[in-house]
């Protein structure tokens, strides 16, 4: 009898309980794709571009870059931009601050406040792909860095 009692009670409390991903709003009617989600944020791709949205929907970084990551652990988030002087690259955290960023390089990953990138990619007559590869350290804190 205890048993039963423990089983319905548990049921009864798992229906009644919520989390964070009750509220995602994602459907193909709304974004392309879903790049990746982490610490209620979502990388998200829509009409052609990136952006970065939370759990409710609400657009936290606009969509005008033209390539995301998944954000990490902490909600951080890589983007692209194309401009007139080249592409530029920024780390936002989940709240939509620019905590690094970097013109003329492409960011290849962020981990744990590591930032790889490259520069001058190029293709040789053999096909094989050469770049130039710098490692810098993100701080947390607005384009505070030290290069590798």
């Amino acid at each position: 009898m205890k048993k039963i009692f423990f089983l319905v009670l548990l049921v009864f409390a798992f229906a009644f309980t919520t989390s964070a991903y009750d509220k995602v709003v994602f459907s193909k009617d709304s974004y392309d794709a879903v790049l990746g989600t982490s610490a209620d944020v979502a990388a998200v791709s829509k009409d052609g571009f990136c952006g970065v949205v939370d759990f409710e929907g609400n657009v936290i970084v606009p969509f005008e870059y033209v390539s995301a990551s998944a954000p990490d652990r902490n909600g951080n988030t890589v983007l692209h931009k194309e401009t007139s002087n080249g592409i530029e690259a920024f780390i936002f955290d989940k709240d939509g601050n620019v905590i690094f960023s970097l013109k003329g390089l492409q960011i290849t990953s962020y981990t744990e406040g590591v930032v790889s990138a490259i520069s001058n990619p190029s293709y040789n007559e053999d096909g094989v792909l050469s770049y130039t590869l710098s490692h810098y350290f993100c701080s947390g804190k607005k384009n505070k860095r030290i290069r590798l």
